[in-house]
């Protein structure tokens, strides 16, 4: 998968898919003008650490620094919550030139947004530490489908509304942002960025993904309605 935020608004032309997108990314002749545009665009492209080919004895990073156009990496998991980990991270983005864009938050088995408590605080509050000392500006949160909060039962997104409008501030005061990657329909997104309220708590947006997930059309219309609400979506 592939993380980009998303600094400009309307998309004129189709989407590729994944195949299209990376055939054309990839090829020699477009390679330099792809690292020339990823200098000057507001739009950066990075990538997932969790879905790169590993290389023996290389970091994500410096595969990330051998691709053109990549701009960061989004990284996590709980390893990221430990200091010593998140600092090692932190030399080898600092190594390769290469940013950490972002930290997925891992939680612990059995936790989810849908029973978020004691766990899902601990664990969000360790994540926004680790962004901070890496570098971050986003933490990205996922929930789908039975770890995603059904916005028609207040006992269901009644305790993710009460964590993050509690860890909306602590996550500002870091700099950061709590971008959620869920299920829901646009609507559904709506209502549930209504009931938190806090500018620090935004849509991790995956038009795509959003369509596929059961919300035909949702995706495209998420990104006129959403705009630079998004601080980073998927491809």
């Amino acid at each position: 998968r592939l993380a980009a935020t998303s600094a400009q608004r309307g998309l004129q032309s189709p989407m590729l898919d994944r195949r299209q997108f990376l055939v054309t990314t990839l090829s020699a002749a477009a390679a330099s003008s792809v690292a020339a545009w990823a200098e000057s665009a507001p739009v950066k492209i990075a990538h997932r650490e969790g879905n790169m080919p590993k290389k023996p004895g290389a970091s994500a990073y410096e595969l990330a620094s051998s691709i053109p156009g990549l701009s960061g990496l989004e990284v996590g998991g709980a390893r990221l919550l430990d200091r010593t980990n998140a600092l090692a991270y932190k030399r080898e983005s600092d190594r390769w030139r290469i940013r950490t864009v972002s930290l997925y938050a891992a939680f612990p088995q059995g936790t989810t947004l849908v029973n978020a408590g004691a766990p899902a605080e601990e664990t969000l509050r360790k994540t926004i530490q680790a962004g901070e000392l890496v570098g971050a500006t986003v933490i990205a949160v996922g929930g789908f489908f039975d770890t995603c909060p059904n916005m028609d039962s207040e006992a269901s997104y009644g305790p993710c509304v009460e964590l993050l409008k509690k860890m909306g501030p602590v996550a500002a005061d870091s700099g950061l942002s709590i971008a959620l990657e869920l299920s829901l329909s646009l609507a559904e997104y709506q209502k549930l960025m209504r009931l938190v309220g806090h500018p620090a708590v935004r849509p991790y947006w995956d038009a795509t993904g959003t369509d596929h997930m059961g919300h035909p059309g949702d995706g495209t219309k998420g990104l006129e309605v959403f705009g630079n609400e998004i601080p980073m979506m998927h491809l």
